[in-house]
Order: C-alpha cells, then structure tokens, then sequence
C-alpha cells in the first residue's frame, strides 16, 4: 500500500496486488493544499491509522483509518 498526490490536489490511496502484478486505485480524498511541496506519513500503533501531513500553500493534515479504509 502507499499513497500519492499531484497537482490534481487527489491524495490516492493505491494497493499492490503481488499475486496478480496489478496497481489498483482504492480510494481518491481531495485536499484542500494547492501548489503542494511536500508529503509525510506517520503511522500510529495506537489507533492503527496513518497521519498524512500535506504542505503547500499551507498545511493541511489527514487522518486514515486502516480498519475502515477511511479518509477524514
């Protein structure tokens, strides 16, 4: 799994399909960041989510929940 972002400001959520080599497209969440810079992840055990942090013309933080593959 990773994610990505362009100058669509479409944070993507991709997974790899080893068994079949396939990149498939999971969930799509736009942010609110334009002429984005920069991207960081940061995984908490706790509450078994990821952290992304987006800078830009500001900064902008998004929570996503792996349990229920959720942007918010």
């Amino acid at each position: 799994m990773f994610i990505s972002i362009g100058i669509d400001q479409r944070l993507k959520l991709w997974i790899i399909k080893n068994d079949e080599q396939i990149l498939e497209l999971k969930k799509n969440f736009l942010v609110d960041i334009r002429d984005i810079l920069s991207m960081d992840m940061i995984f908490c055990d706790k509450k078994n989510e990821f952290i992304i942090v987006i800078a830009g013309a500001g900064v902008q933080t998004i929570e996503f929940d792996l349990k229920n593959s959720l942007f918010f």
